[in-house]
């Protein structure tokens, strides 16, 4: 990955799939009135994390954040400029 920028990708929901919540008693829907399914595509995920020399995890697992963390606050600090 260009400049040494890792990429950590982050799974939330199932691959099986579910409502997105939206507003107190309803669900997202699309612009056709159908209420819209988001699947969780991991192996996507894992293939962003993976090209860009970071991480996957998924945010059902035990103890993600503490892992993220770890792999965050071992980095080192790099600054990059705007050219």
């Amino acid at each position: 990955v260009a400049q040494g920028i890792k990429v950590y990708t982050i799974g939330v929901g199932t691959t099986a799939g579910g409502k997105i919540p939206e507003g107190r008693n309803g669900f997202k829907t699309d612009w056709e009135g159908d209420i819209v399914i988001s699947k969780l595509n991991e192996e996507m995920l894992k293939g962003l994390a993976d090209e860009g020399n970071g991480d996957y995890h998924n945010l059902e697992e035990n103890e993600v954040e503490a892992t993220i963390l770890s792999s965050v606050g071992a980095m080192e600090g790099k600054s990059f400029g705007v050219h």
